[in-house]
């Protein structure tokens, strides 16, 4: 096993601690649309991270520009399934299931008026300013094919400090996917919810403040 695969190994570590620890939730059927759209975008948003670390665990550098073309809708559907959670209502959720009309405007900013957001400013300090470089790569542009013409071969040749930063980026966005998906259930599970924030703040980092979900 190379460095770069050992790394995208400790990250599917934490990501399956952190996945574990959100399977101990118990959400009610009678949830209200909108939440149940921002669990499911977030989920999903927590399964590109893991696929973004299992292509480059299953095979170092080789996939790895298929692991970047999944960074934008990962950062995509973690910022909607926050948003759909803090800014969204039924109508709006029901819009968006039927019709595929995605929230409008500057979500970052909308988000970031709620807690714990408004302190911890990852949407318009990190998502906004990558914007172009992740879509370059998603849409098939010049960053993908730089990746695939900087050797005298066929195939990916991306500089292995690129690869550990955006393994590292989908690591830090899927366990935050969790914090987001245990906040949500701990409205209605406060108890469990509070624990599993807990166990997750004492293997990464302390929880952000204003995540308490009594």
């Amino acid at each position: 096993m190379t460095a770069l695969q050992e790394r995208a190994d400790r990250n599917l570590q934490d990501l399956q601690f952190a996945g574990e620890q959100a399977s101990r939730l118990r959400m009610p059927g009678s949830m209200p649309e909108h939440h149940r759209t921002a669990l499911a975008l977030l989920r999903a948003a927590y399964d590109d991270a893991v696929a973004i670390n299992m292509l480059v665990l299953n095979s170092s550098g080789e996939l790895a520009g298929s692991a970047f073309s999944l960074l934008r809708p990962m950062n995509d559907k973690f910022k909607r399934g926050s948003w759909f959670l803090l800014c969204g209502d039924e109508e709006s959720a029901l819009d968006f299931l039927k019709n595929d009309n995605a929230p409008k405007g500057n979500l970052a900013q909308q988000i970031e008026a709620h807690p714990p957001f408004d302190q911890f400013r990852i949407f318009s300090e990190l998502y906004q300013n990558a914007f172009g470089f992740f879509h370059s790569f998603t849409h098939g542009g010049n960053q993908i094919a730089n990746g695939y013409i900087a050797s005298n071969g066929i195939g990916a040749s991306y500089p292995e400090s690129k690869i550990i930063q955006a393994i590292d980026h989908a690591q830090a966005v899927g366990i935050t996917a969790v914090q987001v998906m245990v906040m949500l259930g701990g409205e209605y599970d406060s108890t469990t919810g509070n624990d599993i924030l807990d166990q997750l703040g004492a293997r990464f980092v302390p929880r952000p403040a204003g995540t308490h979900t009594d």
